[in-house]
């Protein structure tokens, strides 16, 4: 999640990496800065628990009242399902248990990727530069004009540093992303 986070800041997207377990509070941050007025796109990127923090996230942002655009979990640990908040999910998976479904009311566009590629696995599926390449273009297909246009009133967005970044994952499963919040 750490070098996807690099990549879209290179790309001119404001992006955070927080650890799964902070996913409430980094949650609450965005509720806030929603009714702040920030209303950019909500994306929410995580692998492994973090996948499973970023549906719980997004399950909790529509209780709240916030809208996000999508949600891309990779490789999740349980299946979840899609909230009616939520626009766009694009699941990237390797188990079948990682599926996610449509919830009740969810009207959004539901991708389950199933990840070919033998020499990705479940603790590698967030480096691949493949699927790091689709989620760029997934992002910039949604909002990248109204990302940069928030980046030039608050410039230092581009410039945030990975917030609260589990540094104790080795393979960094457990890792969670907000982009554009």
């Amino acid at each position: 999640m750490d070098d996807l986070a690099v990549q879209l800041r290179a790309a001119g997207i404001a992006a955070d990496v927080a650890n799964h377990a902070q996913w409430r509070g980094v949650a609450d941050e965005i509720i806030a800065n929603y009714r702040a007025g920030q209303r950019g796109p909500i994306i929410l990127i995580g692998h492994s628990l973090g996948a499973d923090a970023v549906m719980s996230m997004a399950e909790y942002l529509g209780q709240m009242g916030v809208p996000v655009a999508l949600v891309v979990p990779f490789d999740g640990t349980s299946p979840h399902a899609a909230t009616a908040n939520v626009a766009r999910v694009l699941n990237l998976y390797k188990h079948e248990s990682a599926r996610i479904s449509r919830g009740h009311a969810f009207r959004g566009e539901l991708t389950n990727f199933y990840v070919r590629d033998v020499n990705v696995d479940h603790f590698n599926i967030d480096k691949s530069a493949a699927l790091h390449s689709l989620v760029i273009r997934k992002i910039r297909a949604i909002g990248l004009p109204v990302a940069r246009q928030r980046q030039r009133q608050n410039p230092s967005n581009a410039d945030l540093p990975a917030a609260g970044a589990s540094t104790n994952s080795s393979h960094g499963a457990q890792k969670a992303a907000r982009v554009g919040a």
